[in-house]
This record gives C-alpha cells, sequence and structure tokens, in this order.
C-alpha cells in the first residue's frame, strides 16, 4: 500500500475510527437495511485484516512478529502486520492478511483460525487470524510497506517496552494466546472458523454463538 493511500485512510490496524473511517460508515450506512447493491472497498467499505503470528523461544518464552512502520506519521515505531484488503482481492480475506504479512514482513504465512472480527459502525471491519510461518525471511530492507520486521517478546509487548505505533492490537494478543493454548484440545472436534470463498452482491453478516460443553 503507498504511503499516500495509507495517509488518505489514516489508520489501518486502528479500532479508533478516524474522520475518514466516519466517512466510510456514512456512505455505507444503507448496508445494514440490505439496500445496497455493490461493496467497493475503498469506497464504501474497508476491510482490515491481521496477522497475529508467534515463535516459541528455547526458553519456553513467546515472541511475536512486528513490523517498523514507514509512515511518515509514525516512522519507526512497531506494530503487528495489519492492512486494508485491496480492490480486485476476493471476499475470501485471507488473501488480504497473506499478502499484508508478506509486504510487511518478508515471511509467507498460511492463515490458521480467525480470531475475532471487530466493527465500526457499517463500513470498517476487522479480521484478526492466528497464522503459521510457512516460507519466506524476515524483512531487512526498508521499501513503501514498512522499514523492515522483527521479533519481539511478548510479555515485553504488553508491557509497552516497546516503540509501539498503537496498543489497540494487545486484546488480539491476548486471544491468540489463548487459543494457542487450546487449539490442541479442540483441533480434532471443531472445523477451522475461515471465511468460505463465495462471492455475493451485497453485505450480509450473520453471527453464531458456540456453547462449548464439557
Amino acid at each position: 500500500m503507498s504511503e499516500d493511500v495509507a495517509d488518505k485512510y489514516d489508520e489501518i490496524g486502528s479500532t479508533n475510527a478516524t474522520d475518514d473511517d466516519e466517512n466510510v460508515a456514512r456512505q455505507s450506512i444503507d448496508m445494514q437495511l440490505g439496500r445496497c447493491g455493490k461493496i467497493r472497498c475503498g469506497v464504501n467499505i474497508a476491510y482490515v485484516t491481521v496477522g497475529v503470528i508467534f515463535r516459541e523461544r528455547h526458553d519456553g518464552n513467546l515472541e511475536l512478529l512486528l513490523t517498523q512502520e514507514a509512515k511518515r506519521r509514525c516512522l519507526g515505531k512497531w506494530y503487528i502486520p495489519a492492512g486494508r484488503v485491496e480492490a480486485g482481492e476476493t471476499i475470501l480475506v485471507t488473501e488480504g492478511v497473506i499478502r499484508e504479512v508478506f509486504e510487511e514482513t518478508g515471511y509467507k504465512c498460511e492463515p490458521e483460525e480467525l480470531l475475532n472480527v471487530q466493527v465500526q459502525g457499517s463500513g470498517w471491519y476487522r479480521f484478526s487470524f492466528y497464522c503459521n510461518i510457512i516460507g519466506g525471511e524476515r524483512k531487512v530492507i526498508a521499501d513503501n510497506e514498512s522499514l523492515g520486521a522483527d521479533w519481539f517478546s511478548v510479555n515485553e509487548i504488553k508491557a509497552k517496552k516497546i516503540d509501539l505505533r498503537a496498543s489497540d492490537f494487545l486484546k488480539i494478543v491476548e486471544e491468540a494466546e489463548e487459543y494457542r493454548q487450546k487449539r490442541k484440545q479442540f483441533t480434532n472436534k471443531l472445523s477451522r472458523f475461515l471465511p468460505i470463498p463465495v462471492s455475493i452482491d451485497g453485505l450480509f453478516i450473520e453471527f453464531a454463538i458456540l456453547r462449548i460443553i464439557k
């Protein structure tokens, strides 16, 4: 994503709505009433993807992959890999997180689980994925996407000992840790909770609440 586009939308992963986010929400308010004919990323809706990637150190402590910002307003600060689904990508938002992680960190990843979906108004949705590295190398050469990427102790990140762009993703990290601890227990009992590759003319959202009976 170019810096100009990022500046226009000011916020790729933040949960705090900006003026542009509010404009998107106002333009797409009729989506909630089922009257929207077409969904256009970056025009009347924004789908944001986040990739949570851990690695375990030899001492058993967890590290989290972060990317170093190249944008002027937060130059040099660290944030979790995140970005908007671009026009032309399918509604299967895992395409977006795979691309963003590669562009910002140099690693190729595979989404394993959808951790949560956050909503702002009716035109901003953030999908957070638990991902695994399947290839690539850590990015060390700066470009417009990021200055590079590195691994940091989860405990240090939570203690805000790292110069973070924002701390709004810490709740997502906690959910990812909880999933990591429980996934072996439920892997053989529950199917993966990922979006399906089906395109539709309109916006339809359904929420499912599951209760696990031990």
